[in-house]
């Protein structure tokens, strides 16, 4: 119910109706490759659905990063899992999180943003400054949903998504609330 009121209130920020499923967070860190030693930042964890999965799957010498704009999710997520380094603002300040962790790079970047509903110009700078700060062999993964997929917005990120990686591969759609699938996306 938080997630759905948190929704309501922003759905710019929020960008989903309900957390993700199972069958894509599987989908999600099956793409995400995680190795040992690797700096795994999460963009948009919300409610944390993926950052439990990937405290576990990450090996002792990993850290994790998440960056979360909502206040109450960020709260919620650092009483959650207070094992975990999270920060209560936007994926645009990657940079200066990653500095204040002693990080010049990170391995993979997992992000839940809601790409579709960002101006190509935002787009456009996000994903300039995350891929700058992607150590040179890693991988960004984001997910987004069929019909969105298609309109304008979702066209012009997919776009963006090729002129900035070298790969980009795109999954096959599994069961969500909507139906979801991932891209992946190699520096």
């Amino acid at each position: 119910m938080e997630f759905l009121k948190e929704t309501l209130i922003n759905p710019k920020r929020t960008g989903a109706i309900a957390p993700s499923s199972k069958q894509l967070t599987s989908l999600i860190l099956e793409a995400a490759e995680l190795e040992a030693n690797q700096t795994v930042v999460e963009l948009g964890p919300g409610t944390g659905v993926f950052t439990g999965e990937i405290l576990e799957r990450l090996s002792p010498g990993g850290q994790y990063i998440g960056i979360e704009i909502n206040p109450v999710f960020a709260r919620e997520l650092k009483e959650r899992y207070s094992e975990a380094v999270i920060y209560h603002g936007s994926a645009a300040d990657i940079k200066s999180y990653l500095q204040e962790l002693g990080e010049p790079a990170c391995d993979r970047i997992i992000s839940g943003l809601p790409w579709s509903v960002f101006r190509a110009d935002a787009q456009e700078s996000l994903l300039a400054t995350l891929h700058e700060h992607l150590a040179a062999d890693g991988v960004f993964v984001t997910f987004s949903y069929p019909p969105f997929h298609h309109l304008p917005r979702g066209r012009s990120f997919r776009t963006l998504l090729g002129q900035t990686f070298r790969t980009v591969e795109k999954t096959e759609t599994v069961f969500n609330l909507p139906p979801a699938f991932v891209y992946i996306c190699r520096k």
